[in-house]
């Protein structure tokens, strides 16, 4: 979806089909943002926009 060299990389995520068997319908996006903190880089990651009942919501809300 969007990337920016040094920055943001996103994307739409897609479960396979030995996760779910209507996939195909499921997704969400991922975004890596990086932000230079000092002389340290903060890394945010977002895994947001699910498709209505993505059945990896609340997976992916105590795993990341």
């Amino acid at each position: 979806m969007e990337f920016e060299p040094l920055s943001t990389l996103s994307y739409q995520e897609h479960p396979g089909p030995s996760y779910h068997a209507n996939h195909a319908e499921l997704q969400s996006r991922v975004v890596f943002q990086l932000e230079t903190v000092g002389e340290c880089t903060k890394l945010t990651l977002i895994n947001d926009q699910f498709t209505d009942n993505h059945p990896s919501i609340a997976n992916a809300q105590s795993s990341w």
